[in-house]
């Protein structure tokens, strides 16, 4: 089954959040994986539900719209998980060329381009054709459009 999972940077500390994404009369919150917050008997915050006396309320982030995006359900040649905005290095180190990830035609994936002579062409790759091959060896996430603008000359 396919994990549906998001990111988002939080408003109020700059910091990467990572869980279910809800959108709250125009705000967007990311509720963490491990969702609620559990108290033992001593009132102290415990992850372990065999612990727990009291269920707490949800932790969650509310963050920047503009930097939500879903795990691609791929992973790099690091196993770091692959978002919806992330930079990727694809290829061979000598020519290896930074690519974002984007979500196109129903699918994510990246806007290769090659140089032809003269002309430039671009043609959209879907993740999954790279990713569940051998060219996996070939990709790793070195940032992200929100971060790292500079790496794929973006403004902010």
């Amino acid at each position: 089954m396919r994990e549906y999972k998001f990111r988002g940077k939080d408003i109020y500390t700059g910091k990467w959040v990572y869980g279910s994404l809800v959108i709250l009369k125009g705000a967007y919150f990311i509720f963490p994986e491990w969702g609620y917050t559990y108290f033992d008997k001593y009132d102290n915050i415990t992850k372990n539900k065999e612990e727990a006396s009291i269920l707490g309320i949800y932790d969650w982030s509310e963050v920047d719209p503009k930097t939500v995006g879903q795990f691609t359900g791929k992973e790099d040649k690091n196993n770091k998980e692959i978002y919806d905005g992330d930079i990727l290095l694809i290829g061979e180190e000598d020519h290896a060329l930074p690519q974002v990830v984007i979500f196109k035609e129903g699918c994510f994936g990246f806007n290769a381009s090659w140089l032809n002579g003269n002309l430039k062409d671009t043609t959209f790759i879907p993740l999954k054709e790279y990713c569940n091959t051998i060219f996996i060896n070939f990709v790793e996430i070195i940032g992200n459009i929100y971060d790292n603008p500079e790496l794929m000359n973006i403004k902010k």
